[in-house]
């Protein structure tokens, strides 16, 4: 069986969507090399913008942040199933889920189970 590694993250920028209220993300030279001998920036954003978790403290009140949870519980088998066919706003029922349960059945351990990915196309806005 072959490993690799996929990075889902999305670069930031000022087209970035964020949750409405949420700040928006900037980035601007704070230092540069022509006149500091060193770049620098500034970034400002919500801490929910871009690729990210939510950690189980976002909601609890003592729950874990993000830098308390071990790596290795984000690794293990994926199943994506795509449902790139569904509209703006069309829902994804169970069905589309469980049409792919012998994969999610085959790919789970006891151990780490399996994470199941949608790819729902939207990942260009």
């Amino acid at each position: 069986m072959s490993t690799s590694f996929v990075d889902l993250t999305h670069g930031l920028n000022g087209d970035t969507q964020v949750y409405p209220g949420d700040p928006c993300f900037s980035c601007c030279p704070a230092l540069t090399i022509p006149k500091d001998g060193m770049n620098v920036q500034s970034i400002s954003l919500g801490s929910h913008t871009g690729t990210h978790i939510d950690a189980p403290y976002h909601f609890v009140e003592k729950g874990l942040t993000v830098d308390q949870i071990p790596l290795s519980t984000f690794l293990g088998n994926v199943v994506v199933i795509d449902v790139t066919s569904k509209g703006p706003k069309e829902k994804i029922a169970w069905a589309d889920i469980s049409a792919h349960e012998d994969a999610i059945r085959h790919k789970a351990t006891l151990e780490h189970g399996v994470f199941v990915f949608l790819r729902t196309g939207w990942s260009k806005y």
